[in-house]
């Protein structure tokens, strides 16, 4: 089990993580302040919840085109300027993240590696520890290694028309 994004509309490019990596990339991206953790999210319209109705269908809404309503909805975005709402990237249900806020995530990305917000990975290995009891502070390079990568893929995203995260 992990998390996955992929390119709309394209097969590439792709991203993956595990569980355990998942989790200290949003804490990152949550010490940093681009995610917001206070949006819901919205109702879904009638032909979106017809997907999930019993019997559910073997269809993503990936995999074929989507109604502009339908669209709307799992590229809804956040009321606060510069923040991505959580939930698209830290549950597994289908959302899209539209290529401004690819935009936003590589940016703030590059605000960590470049030391702009050089308290960030700190803050994240402290609070980890303290959370798990697990030190992943010793793994520092991995995770400056995944925040690169999650930067590369969002700058690719942000080109094109975002990506979808599941």
């Amino acid at each position: 089990m992990g998390y996955d994004f992929s390119a709309v509309g394209r097969e590439a490019p792709m991203f993956r993580l595990g569980l355990g990596w998942m989790s200290l990339l949003l804490d990152v991206l949550n010490v940093a302040g681009v995610l917001d953790v206070r949006a819901g999210e919205p109702d879904p319209p009638d032909d979106v919840a017809a997907t999930w109705d019993d019997p559910p269908t073997e269809d993503w809404p990936f995999d074929g085109a989507l109604s502009e309503v339908a669209l709307a909805y799992f590229a809804f975005r956040s009321e606060n300027a510069g923040q991505v709402p959580i939930c698209k990237l830290a549950d597994s249900s289908p959302w899209i993240v539209a290529a401004e806020e690819c935009e936003v995530l590589a940016g703030c990305a590059d605000d960590i590696l470049d030391g702009r917000r050089s308290l960030v990975l700190s803050e994240v290995g402290n609070q980890v520890l303290e959370r798990s009891g697990v030190d992943r502070t010793e793994r520092l390079d991995t995770t400056r290694r995944i925040v690169v990568e999650f930067a590369q893929f969002c700058r690719e995203c942000a080109a094109h028309d975002g990506f979808w995260a599941y």
